[in-house]
């Protein structure tokens, strides 16, 4: 900074043949202003990293150097921590990050990244930590040890320096769909450590996998190839609606596939209890991506889960898909009992509906029910019909709602003819 603001100036000076530097002259401005920040040179690149900003950065910038000018400023992977005053350094083929101020105490901690051959940078990994947590101090590398000398602990100035080898091999582990790695599907970038977490991979998919080590020198080994792995299955997802054709006795169920590959199979579960205890209804494993369930009771809410089976026959967690009512079925086997003169009772079977089903009956003069002589809605199996004129012929029918409401058709209608009077005019 200027000693009040933070700045995006960038200046370049030549180095002459004798020792002494030429005129400073401007370059490309960095994308924003920063003070704090630490700069190392690999191959030809500049990498800016850190600073304080707006707030502490965890920014990393790149630009080209050629012919004594600085090229745009493009961002890299960031650091994996806020810091400024920190220090930085470089090889052919790696940039460090030690020490630094995290806004609330100095770090000790080292991180390093892969530089490629176009200048991007890989993942940043932990390297082993300094002795001493330091920032504002001075750093020295000669390609193959670091020197920090001096610095601030964030209570005293440190006379006391310290220096280490650098060592480790890097290895790069790499996942593909085929034998031949012609295509591959995800790389974990050259880095220290022998353990890799592979992400961005598809569910119920067969990868084969190697790994490869490059020494100090940028030489590489052999691949070691390792044995195929297929990942799990992922649960299906749920699609708007996920049941269609819904009747009586039966349903289809809809969803997705999860992104899962080709052959995952899947298998829908119905229940009448939301969590699945008791009685369990399904037709078995299909690689349809819909399956027509037949349900056992009418009227009844039923509870729906999926779930899929990949490779070896492991098996993904359900996904719960809501649930549906089932239509209510036509009432049948209706008749008369008790006919009198001015009335009868009207009864009828369930017909596979549930307990609670609400049903409404309807008696007419007519045979096509022109005009509705009584009505009776009720939740049981019967209905009694009273007031009605005597000696006259009576038309009946019945239809069950479901509980959403919606009605069934009507049963076929019946007759029967109400008594005479016992009484004179």
């Amino acid at each position: 900074d200027n000693g009040i603001f933070p700045q995006s100036t960038v200046y370049s000076s030549p180095i002459t043949d004798n020792g002494p530097i030429g005129s400073w002259t401007a370059g490309t401005s960095l994308p924003a202003a920063r003070n704090g920040h630490a700069v190392a040179v690999s191959s030809g690149r500049v990498y800016l990293s850190g600073g304080v900003g707006i707030g502490l950065e965890t920014t990393v910038w790149r630009a080209d150097l050629a012919g004594g000018t600085v090229g745009a400023w493009t961002a890299e992977t960031a650091m994996p921590a806020g810091r400024f005053r920190h220090a930085s350094a470089a090889s052919r083929d790696r940039l460090y990050l030690l020490g630094g101020f995290d806004g609330s105490v100095a770090r000790s901690e080292v991180y390093v990244a892969t530089v490629s051959a176009d200048g991007t940078l890989g993942v940043w990994s932990a390297m082993s930590s300094m002795a001493t947590a330091r920032f504002m101090g001075g750093l020295a590398f000669d390609g193959t040890r670091f020197y920090a000398a001096g610095g601030f602990d964030g209570t005293l100035g440190m006379s006391v320096g310290e220096s280490t080898a650098l060592t480790g091999v890097l290895y790069l582990s790499e996942a593909a769909t085929d034998s031949a790695f012609s295509a591959i599907a995800s790389s974990a970038s050259w880095q220290y450590g022998t353990t890799f977490m592979f992400s961005t991979l598809a569910p119920n998919t067969t990868y084969y996998l190697r790994a490869r080590a490059r020494g100090l020198t940028g030489r590489e080994s052999p691949a070691m190839t390792m044995p195929p792995l297929a990942t799990l299955p992922a649960r299906p997802s749920s699609t708007t609606p996920s049941v269609s054709m819904v009747e009586a006795g039966s349903f289809t169920v809809v969803y997705l596939d999860g992104n899962n590959a080709a052959g995952t199979e899947y298998k829908v579960e119905i229940s009448t209890s939301s969590d699945f205890y008791g009685a369990i209804l399904s037709d078995g494993f299909t690689t349809d991506l819909s399956t027509s369930l037949t349900a056992s009771t009418a009227n009844e809410e039923y509870f729906i889960r999926v779930k899929s089976r990949g490779a070896g026959g492991r098996e993904s967690p359900y996904r719960v898909l809501g649930s549906t009512r089932t239509l209510a079925a036509v009432p049948a086997g209706a008749g008369f009992s008790g006919v009198q003169p001015t009335g009868f009772t009207l009864f009828w079977t369930a017909n596979a509906n549930a307990g609670d089903t609400l049903y409404e009956a309807q008696v007419s003069s007519e045979a096509n029910f022109a005009s509705i002589a009584a009505t009776s809605s009720t939740l049981e199996t019967s209905a009694l019909f009273s007031g009605l004129i005597s000696a006259s012929t009576f038309y009946a029918r019945v239809r069950a709602f479901n509980g959403g409401g919606i009605a069934s058709p009507f049963s076929a209608a019946i007759s029967t003819e109400t008594g005479l009077d016992i009484f004179d005019p």
